[in-house]
């Protein structure tokens, strides 16, 4: 029950509200640009690597969720088919999708980090 609420219902709210802005292909572009000319800093490098990670899982897990149940925009498919396994850059409710997962990834790593800072409640605040 948890799991739906905290990642689930994230997911969905995040993905029609990119669908309708149409933001999903903009934005993943924008992120990709972002990435290639990243600063030499150590700390935006490691962002950039795990944003740009929870990007290829999200692709490969849109394609593998899109073919199977023929959603956001691609043909339904067999897990046995060999169709479509090396599939080039996805846009549309795909790309609003892949948008989605990696903005529920940021909001729960978000969540998780802010609940710590708040729960350590330092000496110097509590007087």
């Amino acid at each position: 029950m948890l799991h739906e609420i905290t990642a689930v219902v994230p997911f969905f709210g995040a993905f029609y509200a990119f669908r309708y802005f149409r933001a999903g292909e903009v934005a993943l572009n924008k992120i990709e640009m972002f990435s290639q000319n990243a600063n030499s800093k150590q700390l935006l490098d490691r962002a950039t690597f795990q944003v740009n990670d929870w990007m290829k899982d999200g692709e490969a897990w849109v394609h593998r969720v899109g073919s199977r149940y023929g959603v956001w925009g691609m043909e339904k498919r067999g897990p046995t088919d060999p169709r479509g396994r090396d599939v080039p850059r996805i846009g549309g409710a795909a790309a609003d999708a892949i948008l989605a997962y990696v903005a529920t990834k940021v909001s729960v790593l978000v969540g998780s980090e802010s609940n710590l800072l708040i729960s350590y409640r330092p000496s110097f605040l509590c007087a």
